[in-house]
């Protein structure tokens, strides 16, 4: 879910704190500095994957190691109704009788609320969706690899939605950058 320069970035800040092959207390001083419990979780699973990639022996036992609470992830729980009420506030960005500006400041997140609720895909797929992914002669099908297994999948995408999905990036963008996208939206439900 993340990208290589965050892998790299958090190996790097490692690296340049405590040298190589530092002990056990090194790696918990440097964990236990992070602000988020998620992230903690992610900088220990890379300081891990590098220990692993130099050969180096861990120095951590199974238990020793911080583990992510269910109460600490930051989850957006959205009712039917929540759902309802965002759908309504994205309906219509698309318009072309809005002004440019304003089709251009949520249009992306109205496209990515269109996938989300027709086809319920995972954040990481999400975060994959570019305009290139539409194709067919109408180009009214989306080509997706899901996250869980890999295996590409062909939707057709229903004409009404057609044009939210030209407002798709051309680049993907991060599983972070995804994430933050769906807390303003998941916001316009109750604003």
């Amino acid at each position: 879910n993340h990208t290589t320069e965050q892998y790299l970035a958090v190996g790097r800040r490692f690296l340049r704190a405590h040298g190589s092959r530092a002990g056990q207390e090194a790696i918990l001083d440097f964990i236990g500095a992070l602000a988020s419990p998620a992230n903690k979780q992610f900088c220990l699973n890379v300081i891990r994957k590098l220990y692993q990639a130099s050969s180096w022996e861990w120095p951590l036992p199974p238990r020793m190691a911080p583990k992510v609470r269910a109460a600490d992830q930051r989850r957006v729980k959205l009712s039917h109704d929540d759902v309802l009420r965002v759908i309504r506030a994205y309906k219509g960005w698309c318009d072309e009788r809005l002004p440019l500006h304003v089709r251009e400041s949520d249009s992306q997140h109205a496209a990515y609320v269109a996938l989300a609720t027709i086809y319920g895909f995972r954040r990481e797929e999400l975060a994959r969706m570019t305009r290139s992914m539409l194709g067919g002669p109408d180009h009214d099908l989306l080509t997706v690899k899901t996250a869980k297994t890999g295996q590409v999948r062909l939707h057709r995408i229903p004409r009404k939605v057609l044009p939210y999905l030209q407002a798709l990036p051309e680049a993907p963008v991060t599983t972070t950058t995804m994430g933050g996208i769906f807390w303003r939206v998941a916001s316009t439900c109750h604003g």
